[in-house]
Order: C-alpha cells, then structure tokens, then sequence
C-alpha cells in the first residue's frame, strides 16, 4: 500500500528468500520514484504475457495443447523428452516405470514432470548422449546402433522446444516459453556410413558357378562343326 493504492504484483519464483528481497527492491523503488515508475520498470507494456515456471509436465502439456501434429506423433517426442530427463536426473524406476496396470508408469512419470526445464541445460545433454554411448559400446555394431538410437531421441526431444512450438505458446496461451532450451547448442553426434560395402569378392562366386553352368549346358546340347569338302561343299557333322 503506498499512496492510497495497492497494486499485485508477480515475484517470478517460489523461493522465499528471492521473493523477499524481490518485494523489497519493489517497495523501495515506489516509494522513491512513485507507482508509474514502478510499474514502468517491474510491469513494462511490452512484457504483456506472464512469465512462467516451466516444469517439464506444465511444458508437455502446453505443446500437445499448441503442436499440430498427431497425438501419437507428440507422445513419441514426449517419450524420447522423458527418457533423457530421467537418465540426466538420475530418475531410476527399473522395470516398474513401465506398469501401467497398478501406477508404476504413473509414479515416474510424475517425477521426470515434476523436473523444472531451466535445472536441464546443453552441458547436461552433452554428457548424457555421451554414456549413452559409452555405456553400449562393446563392439562397432553396438556403437553403431547406440550413437543412432541417442541421435533420435535427441531430435524427438528437441522438436517439443522447436520456435515454431514456442512461438505458438506465446501467441495462443498468452505465456512466455523457456528463454532458452536444454538443447540449445547441443548437437547430433557423427554416426558412421549406413552405406552397405560387401566383403565378397564377385568373382569367388561367379568363377565355380560358370564353370559348373557350362560343363552342365555341353553335356545337355549338341555341338556342331563344320567341316570343309572340296567335292560337294561344306558338309555338316556332329561332334
């Protein structure tokens, strides 16, 4: 209350501490500059949306709410978002995070939902695409498949924090999207030429098998020579 006015105003966060010394600094400057100051400053006209704390669940929904893509398409992204989130943050569940019968499911994903976007940044992600390899790499095949299968979770995750999707946040639900994103800088890691290269030399089977072919066909036909006559001509005989 200051000059016969009251006024609400939003601290942006839940920690006691911030918000005490955010509503302090708030008190302060009205009373030195008065109300239209104060609001010039902590409520600008061009800041019209409310700023948001994002957890991953509140970020889910407000995508599946503004993506156009098929339902089934938005939860393979949220599938991929989940799995990373839960192996950054150590989110375990072992075989009951895959019950759906009796909440198991339920019970993990109400954790990895319950994970706030800014605490995920592009460190974080580098190292988890990084065991992920590591973790599977006994030989090239697996490596192989390892670095392909990190890469499409990375691009599925990433595509829920797309700017077309955050845009469409801030015009259709009037909130601000994350100012940035866990995958920001992050890149794909290189996987190897999915291009096939035989180890067969063509000649090791074409050579038994002509030979084979050809003894077969002079065994089955008739071979014709010819054979000069000075008398009547050419005559025809068999060999």
């Amino acid at each position: 209350m200051h000059g016969n006015q009251r006024v609400r105003w939003s601290l942006h966060t839940d920690n006691r501490e911030a918000a005490a010394a955010r509503a302090r600094e708030i008190h302060q400057y009205v009373l030195a500059n008065g109300w239209d100051a104060a609001r010039e400053r902590f409520r600008p006209k061009n800041h019209a949306v409310n700023k948001t704390i994002w957890t991953i669940g509140g970020y889910l929904a407000a995508a599946k709410k503004v993506c156009g893509a098929k339902p089934q398409t938005i939860e393979g992204y949220a599938q991929a978002l989940r799995r990373i989130v839960g192996e950054v943050q150590k989110i375990g569940g072992s075989k009951t995070k895959f019950d759906y019968r009796t909440g198991g499911s339920a019970e993990w994903q109400s954790k990895i939902h319950a994970v706030r976007v800014e605490t995920l940044n592009s460190a974080k992600i580098d190292v988890w695409k990084r065991n992920f390899v590591s973790t599977r790499s006994e030989d090239a095949i697996q490596r192989r498949r390892a670095t392909a299968s990190a890469n499409s979770f990375l691009r599925r995750a990433r595509a829920l924090f797309s700017p077309k999707i955050r845009a469409a946040i801030r015009k259709e639900l009037g909130v601000e999207p994350p100012a940035s994103t866990p995958f920001d800088n992050v890149e794909l890691l290189r996987e190897p030429s999915h291009k096939y290269f035989s180890t067969t030399e063509i000649e090791q089977l074409i050579r038994p098998r002509a030979a084979n072919w050809l003894m077969l066909t002079l065994k089955r036909s008739k071979c014709f020579c010819w054979r000069p006559s000075l008398d009547c001509g050419d005559a025809r005989s068999t060999c």
